[in-house]
């Protein structure tokens, strides 16, 4: 994670530029795009080739680890850093 100012938005912004896992990455970006998905869909993206029950534990354990990977934005404090996933580079 890297941490820069940015005045334009207004203070500090958090730069995730890479997850611990390729599943936490996947998972984040199919939230951005299905953002009304339920739990089972999302176990079922992110595993698809899982019982659902052990489906459903692996999300808990993603959501966990994007959880501590990105950290919490609070829209009404003008103090707390905001959070942005860098595009990957192009080679």
């Amino acid at each position: 994670m890297r941490v820069t100012p940015n005045s334009a938005a207004g203070g500090v912004v958090r730069i995730v530029e890479r997850f611990p896992t390729r599943k936490a990455g996947e998972l984040l970006a199919f939230l951005a795009v299905a953002w009304c998905a339920t739990r089972d869909a999302a176990a079922a993206a992110l595993c698809a080739d899982a019982d659902p029950g052990i489906a459903r534990g692996r999300l808990k354990q993603t959501v966990s680890l994007i959880r501590r990977t990105v950290p919490p934005h609070d829209p009404f404090d003008p103090a707390t850093p905001r959070a942005s996933i860098a595009p990957r580079a192009r080679r």
